[in-house]
């Protein structure tokens, strides 16, 4: 483990129903028997790969906290760009919609409908695991009534030109990547989530195409990407006739987010 020390205090937090500064202040002077059966049962289970965020059942994202289980993802500090994006493109607009793709926890529907009081959202995922999730999450922060969670691939099936911005972090790891992916991933988080096929672009390529077409005039798609596939996606948006394309980069320096507009 990368922190093992800051996992445990977190671990033993969550078995606490503490934070972590209230663990760490030494207020916490004693451990119940049955407190430390299940912490020990937890770090079991980390030694074991189990994601923290799995035994937790909760990330936090966007200063949010965002259930988890293990039929999403979990969400990661890189995404947060899509968020940013979707946000200052709707700034400007009275009654902005949103629709996010590939929407696993919801963490990104969530947030944006959190942070934009007149923003409506559709958010769909082809995992009824997954929206169940997400429809916990918009219950938690109070945004279930703007945020319509719909089964499917939503993208094919809605009519044009009515979505002011859609955001997708979609299946983007080729097939024969996911096994040599660190343990936490491979074993634990969904591959349905992880899958791209053979060149990761597969559910990429139909975002690209039939983004463009439910957009609005003046509507911007945004999309997460892998390492290494920021060209080839900025390519097939100016193929598509989508507008000002370009990208974002993560913390890491790493293009990771792809931005492009509809024409007027």
């Amino acid at each position: 483990m990368e922190n093992p020390r800051l996992e445990a205090q977190l671990l033993l937090a969550h078995v606490l129903g503490v934070t972590r500064g209230e663990l760490l202040s030494g207020s916490i002077r004693t451990v119940s028997e049955e407190a430390l059966s299940a912490f020990w049962q937890l770090v079991r289970q980390r030694a074991n790969r189990v994601p923290l965020a799995y035994l937790r059942g909760y990330q936090e994202f966007y200063g949010l906290t965002i259930q988890v289980s293990r039929a999403t993802l979990i969400p990661r500090p890189e995404t947060e760009l899509l968020v940013e994006a979707a946000l200052n493109a709707v700034a400007a607009i009275s009654r902005p919609v949103l629709l996010d793709l590939c929407t696993g926890s919801g963490c990104i529907a969530v947030a944006c409908a959190v942070k934009v009081p007149t923003l409506r959202v559709v958010a769909s995922d082809i995992s009824e695991a997954a929206l169940q999730v997400a429809r916990a999450n918009c219950q938690r922060h109070g945004v279930g009534e703007r945020v319509a969670l719909v089964a499917g691939d939503v993208a094919t099936m809605l009519r044009g030109g009515w979505a002011d911005v859609i955001t997708v972090n979609p299946p983007y790891i080729p097939s024969a990547q996911i096994p040599t992916l660190q343990a936490e991933v491979q074993v634990h988080e969904p591959w349905l989530a992880l899958d791209g096929g053979p060149d990761g672009l597969a559910v990429l390529q139909r975002v690209v195409a039939d983004g463009y077409r439910v957009l609005r005039r003046g509507g911007m798609l945004a999309t997460e990407v892998a390492l290494g596939q920021a060209h080839e996606v900025v390519d097939r948006m100016v193929q598509h006739r989508y507008e000002k394309v370009r990208t974002l980069n993560d913390l890491a320096g790493i293009p990771r987010v792809v931005l492009g507009i509809r024409p007027r």
